[in-house]
């Protein structure tokens, strides 16, 4: 029953990665995690303790290697997590933002996250989720906030975003299939194949991956 609830969620997003305009890859195995969630913070940022701010300095495009979070031949990461406003007492619009764009990327890109708070003593808990192309397991993300000072008399603000995976297993393996992917607690694989119909074949879940004998 597990199996076939995973090939209906994951099925609606298959079938939008079939659809290849310009500017988009299409996806063609996705692999659904088989194990209990589980916090693998790659970007946290907490103004008011200062934790984050010397990795991921304000307004400044950030690289973020998720290369041993992701499989190797991942072509994206789904992040989700929190944006975070604890306001303080003095009355002002606080408005943090989020940007990303592709790993050594030189253009700028304007926010794609944002949340807002203005009530004095107030807050916010903001969830935030994102697919993020992978270029040799980074990507960069570049954030800022409308207001400086201190807390508790101003804003203090915090990012806390994690990929949808567990870290990746050491006994993983890519086999000789082109993005297709093999670990010891298996993956949900799905075939999109190009065709006129445009229809995605059959889920099917993968074997566990056999362990290694040595001689």
């Amino acid at each position: 029953m597990d199996k076939l609830l995973a090939c209906f969620v994951a099925a609606p997003l298959l079938l939008a990665a079939c659809q290849t305009p310009a500017g988009f890859v299409e996806g063609s195995k996705l692999g659904i995690v088989a194990q209990s969630p589980a916090q693998f913070p790659v970007v946290f940022v907490n103004s008011r303790t200062g934790d984050g701010l010397r990795k991921f300095p304000e307004n400044e495009w950030t690289a973020v290697d998720v290369s041993g979070i992701v499989p190797p031949a991942a072509k994206a990461v789904y992040l989700s997590g929190l944006l975070i406003i604890t306001h303080g007492t003095v009355p002002e619009v606080c408005d943090p933002t989020l940007a990303y764009r592709n790993y050594e990327e030189g253009g700028d890109y304007t926010y794609v996250a944002q949340t807002i708070a203005a009530e004095p003593n107030g807050g916010q808990r903001i969830p935030h989720s994102i697919w993020i192309p992978v270029r040799e397991g980074n990507f960069e993300m570049k954030w800022r906030r409308s207001t400086v000072g201190e807390w508790p008399e101003h804003c203090a603000y915090g990012i806390n975003l994690n990929p949808a995976v567990r870290p990746w297993s050491s006994r993983a393996t890519v086999t000789s299939s082109p993005g297709e992917i093999v670990t010891d607690r298996g993956i949900l694989r799905l075939d999109c194949r190009r065709s006129n119909s445009r229809t995605p074949s059959a889920g099917r879940m993968a074997p566990p991956a056999q362990p290694a004998h040595s001689a």
